[in-house]
């Protein structure tokens, strides 16, 4: 059985995919995701109500520094 589900595909340019992984499962809180075809994805579908703002907050934090 297959879950419906929501994926957010990242790709920075000059940035090799494993640093945006590493720096986001360094982050507080961490996020976790994995990389697919050459990009950082993660699956919304396990954020709680409140996570979007955090997951939201982390990009930006992660991406501002790399």
């Amino acid at each position: 059985m297959e879950l419906p589900s929501r994926c957010v595909s990242v790709r920075v340019q000059g940035v090799p995919d494993h640093r945006i992984e590493l720096a986001l499962r360094r982050h507080e809180p961490p996020v976790i995701g994995r990389i697919e075809e050459g990009a950082f994805v993660m699956d919304a579908r396990t954020l709680q109500a409140d996570e979007p703002a955090l997951v939201a907050a982390a990009f930006d934090a992660v991406l501002r520094a790399l």
